[in-house]
């Protein structure tokens, strides 16, 4: 599960420095040039997280998305992790991580 949850990471920050923004992460962009604690439509994570990215990474691709591909990273390990306190052998929970990587939305970001 290491060496998918690996891949998968990889792929999503090259693919993610490549990949031009979509709408969606243009206009959240422009909600971290000056975050607030909430938006009209939406909580104000995703700003924070961008601002975040591109403090380190800068006002690059990359910089917008990396908080997410950090956050998908992570829910991967807490996948696994949860599957194995509920009872699940190694290899059970390894198949929870790599699912929840299969699903279209996660796959994509």
């Amino acid at each position: 599960m290491i060496g998918v949850a690996a891949a998968m990471f990889v792929l999503r920050l090259t693919v993610g420095a490549a990949a031009h923004l979509t709408e969606d992460e243009a206009y959240y962009r422009l909600w971290s040039m000056a975050p607030a604690f909430g938006y009209y439509d939406h909580p104000p994570m995703i700003a924070w997280w961008i601002w975040s990215g591109r403090r380190l990474l800068g006002d690059t691709p990359l910089g917008v998305r990396i908080g997410p591909i950090v956050a998908c990273a992570l829910a991967t390990a807490l996948i696994f992790d949860l599957a194995r306190l509920a009872g699940a052998d190694r290899r059970a929970a390894a198949r929870a991580g790599v699912w929840y990587n299969a699903m279209l939305l996660i796959a994509l970001g």
